[in-house]
Order: C-alpha cells, then structure tokens, then sequence
C-alpha cells in the first residue's frame, strides 16, 4: 500500500501488510494500516491523496487499485460534532443542484459545481446535500465543502420499504454508499427520506432502518 500526497507526491505511507478475514464476512478481507503521517482533511485545509494498493500472490501483482482519499475523523459527543477532535457548527443549505432543473449539462459540469461551492463558501456555509455525483463529490473534496449525502426518494433499491433485509442492506453497502464511501467531504449519509412517520409502514420502515 502506498499513499502519496496531492499535488507534492510526498510518501507518507508505504507498507507491505497482509490480509485477515473481516468477522461475520469471510468473502471479505481487510488491510491494517499504521503510522500513516498524513494531514488530516477540514474545509479550510482540504488535504487530499493518492492511494494505490497492490494486491500480489507469489511475487506477482493480480490487482491494482489506485484512489483518490483523504483522513478525517467525524462524531457526535454530547450533543456536539467534532471534526478531527475540534468542535465544528454546520452551517448547511438543503436543496442544491444536481438535479434541480437546471439543464444536465450545465448543473453537471465541474466549471458550475467549483462556481457553485466557491460561493456557497464565500457565504459560510461549510456543508451541502446533494445526490450521489462523482463530479460534485471530487468538487467538494477539492475545495472544503463537507456534503450531507443519502439514499434519497424514501426507497430502498426499488421497495418501500424492503421486505428482504440482508438483500437490502448489500445494496446499501456494495451498490449505494460503497462508491462514495472514499470521499473526505462525506459527513453525513442518510439511510433513507420522506418517509411515512405514522401507521404501520412507519413501523415496517423502523423495524427495518433498527435492523440496518
């Protein structure tokens, strides 16, 4: 595994690790890291990297990953959210684009998105929602605009609510959060919206949502 930092391709990490199966998956693995000296992510120092994991058998590399990442340290305590250790204050906007009428060209194009965070920010406001958006989310990374994500449209893949839980729950992991998961800008992610908060389907999504 090595990790090199953006623009000044500095190494601060560069390790050969080993794998152990994760508990309760054993079709997955994980890698343990340490003593990675790297900066950690924030609005006002947007710290990013490159990471690229070589994944070899007898000597010969089988897998090449290479992505983009950064380190941060996100919780409630108290009532209170922290970032990297610091207490911050969200100052948010809840509708932004894309997929907000504007024509698709334009809303998803990066010039718009780094026009649109940079005057979010000249504002203060240091977080946005926004639908699942490479564009968007490389954008925010970039230039230190935290993203309030979700699996919006009060559906979990296709079901309302989903009847097969474990079926649902590997959507949520492989098919909806896992392609986001690597960005330093996601703070927050919802699970689901709009959704009945009375009656029996209000029960069936609360059932599901405690087992999620």
């Amino acid at each position: 595994i090595s990790i090199k930092g953006i623009p000044h391709n500095n190494t601060v990490c560069d390790q050969v690790v080993s794998s152990e199966k994760m508990p309760g998956s054993p079709d997955k693995l994980i890698f343990r890291v340490n003593n990675i000296k790297a900066e950690t992510w924030t609005p006002s120092t947007p710290n990013l990297y490159n990471l690229q994991f070589v994944m070899s058998r007898n000597g010969k590399a089988v897998e090449v990953l290479d992505q983009r990442i950064g380190f941060r340290n996100f919780e409630s305590k108290n009532g209170n959210l922290y970032l990297n250790g610091h207490p911050i204050f969200l100052r948010g906007i809840a509708i932004n684009p894309p997929v907000r009428g504007i024509p698709k060209a334009l809303e998803e194009s990066r010039g718009f998105a780094e026009d649109y965070i940079r005057f979010m920010k000249s504002l203060h406001v240091n977080i946005i929602r926004i639908p699942d958006n490479e564009t968007w989310y490389d954008v925010c990374d970039e230039l230190g605009m935290m993203v309030f994500g979700g699996n919006y449209g009060g559906s979990v893949d296709g079901q309302k609510p989903p009847k097969d839980y474990d079926k649902a729950v590997s959507w949520y992991e492989n098919e909806k959060y896992a392609p986001i998961a690597h960005h330093p800008s996601l703070m927050v992610w919802a699970m689901t919206n709009e959704v009945p908060f009375r009656g029996q389907i209000a029960e069936d999504w609360k059932k599901f949502l405690s087992y999620a």
